[in-house]
């Protein structure tokens, strides 16, 4: 089985959108959240986002697309784009069929529907218990930009994408909120491992930030609650910290391009990483409100190390996937204990105190971060966390040299699931 390797990668996030800003932004804890601005927040407990500097149109293939897109999908395209680029892909002679994409994203704001309500209860007749699906297709037609079906479209990003770098291999989007992009990854692993591709292009792209989500986030530990005057937005959200209380949902994309090693080492490309290991496991879905382990979170990280054929102790760092979050963080550093046995465990960090959770990007942002940090040969410190709920876990704290080339990525959604990877130098 050939290794699987990584050859380019691209992001975008409130820091930027170029691997460098973001680099930056997570070696120097320089946050990027702001005021929302698309809704009215202010009635909100959370009135600040992590939001993308605005896309720029000039680099997207057809300026049309601009005009069908929303602009989570814009964003998602153009880092797409930046990783095939990157990856040298853009100029290499690989057959289209033999290049895979998988992604993990959501569907688009949720108001961009409220064209759709009116004519939905016009057709439904509550006392006869039935629906006019005629009248529904007629009104629809004549009331609706038909532009609007095609702009909600949860894979938008994996049509364009797709079409506009000519794509044409296995292909699948994935909706599993803070692991979709995790899981496109894994997935793209697997059909690597599988000979259905030579080369894929995985990523995730962050979901809108919407208003439903931020009351009963905050209510539920998740969020941060941003509404109080004068709060410096830049300090709140602290991973692992004992004093945690809540992160921040930031919107952004990321992309890898995977590739099969001896297809790699045929185009002459040098890889970034390796993924030398990947697993997943599911535990019931997760309420934020109830501070336990989550065994398949820990099951999770021994499969990826067991497949990595790596022992816990030879692993230089772990990408965690620590947020703010009060449960999260906590079932995350007790699953840690149980697979690192405690004073045992590497160097812990996280982005998330600088860029937030990217929710369908976060596990790709995770990874490569990752990457630059087994370039760099130093973990960047988890910020503002002064006082880590677990002592014995080893939360970074200031910039800290790896002692082995090699780093566990681990993610987790609400609903339970988690997927961990293990990554080397290639």
């Amino acid at each position: 089985m050939s290794d699987v390797v990584i050859t380019g990668v691209a992001i975008a996030s409130p820091a930027g959108y170029t691997l460098e800003e973001n680099v930056t932004a997570w070696r120097e804890g320089v946050s990027h959240f702001h005021p929302i601005s698309d809704f009215d927040a202010s009635c909100c407990p959370v009135r600040y986002a992590g939001i993308c500097p605005k896309p720029d149109a000039k680099k997207l293939p057809d300026r049309k697309v601009q005009k069908i897109l929303r602009r989570k999908d814009v964003i998602g395209l153009l880092t797409s784009i930046d990783a095939f680029h990157v990856a040298g892909l853009d100029k290499a002679d690989v057959d289209p069929a033999r290049i895979g994409m998988y992604v993990g994203a959501s569907s688009t704001r949720l108001s961009d529907l409220t064209s759709f309500h009116d004519i939905v209860a016009d057709c439904c007749d509550t006392l006869a218990q039935s629906y006019d699906s005629e009248k529904f297709g007629h009104d629809l037609m004549n009331n609706v930009n038909p532009l609007v079906v095609l702009q909600t479209l949860m894979n938008n990003g994996l049509c364009f994408s797709t079409m506009t770098l000519n794509i044409q291999g296995v292909n699948a989007n994935f909706m599993d909120y803070q692991v979709a992009g995790s899981r496109a990854v894994l997935e793209g692993v697997r059909s690597l491992q599988a000979g259905r591709a030579d080369v894929v292009l995985a990523g995730g792209v962050a979901g809108p930030v919407e208003p439903f989500q931020l009351k009963d986030g905050v209510e539920a530990g998740y969020l941060a609650d941003t509404s109080q005057s004068g709060i410096d937005v830049s300090k709140v959200v602290k991973p692992y910290d004992k004093d945690r209380c809540g992160t921040i949902i930031s919107e952004g994309a990321a992309y890898l391009v995977l590739e099969r090693g001896d297809h790699a080492a045929k185009r002459g490309v040098r890889p970034l990483a390796k993924i030398a290991g990947c697993g997943q496991a599911n535990d019931p879905a997760f309420d934020f409100l109830r501070e336990s382990c989550s065994p398949g979170w820990s099951r999770s990280m021994a499969t990826a190390l067991q497949e990595a054929k790596v022992k816990p102790s030879e692993i230089g760092f772990i990408l965690g996937g620590g947020s703010g979050a009060r449960a999260a963080d906590r079932a995350e550093m007790l699953a840690l204990q149980e697979v690192f046995e405690g004073d045992s465990c590497p160097p812990v960090t996280s982005p998330k105190s600088v860029v937030g959770d990217m929710n369908e990007a976060s596990g790709v942002t995770a990874i490569i971060a990752a990457i630059d940090t087994l370039q760099f040969g130093e973990v960047a410190p988890v910020f503002h966390c002064h006082n880590p709920e677990f002592p014995n876990i080893n939360v970074v704290r200031e910039p800290t040299k790896i002692k082995f080339p090699r780093a566990l990525v681990s993610n987790r959604n609400f609903m339970g699931n988690s997927i961990c990877l293990v990554l080397e130098t290639p």
